[in-house]
């Protein structure tokens, strides 16, 4: 064990990184992942307070023009 660890230890520890870091991306980019989630979040809430602005601007145009 001693002797494949000091031949191979460098590529065994990479290949378990890389395992590790395409599980970790995997887990976190999935469609109903973390990342999904926060990421459909933030638009629906800046979808939501432009539609807001918009409208407050509308108003505030339609009262300085008397329409």
């Amino acid at each position: 064990m001693k002797e494949i660890f000091e031949q191979y230890g460098g590529a065994i520890i990479t290949v378990v990184v890389i395992l590790a870091l395409i599980s970790i991306m995997s887990v976190l980019l999935a469609p109903d992942g973390v990342v999904a989630k926060a990421l459909a979040d933030l638009v629906t809430n800046f979808a939501k307070k432009a539609e807001d602005a918009a409208k407050i601007t509308t108003a505030v145009g339609m009262f300085v023009w008397g329409l």
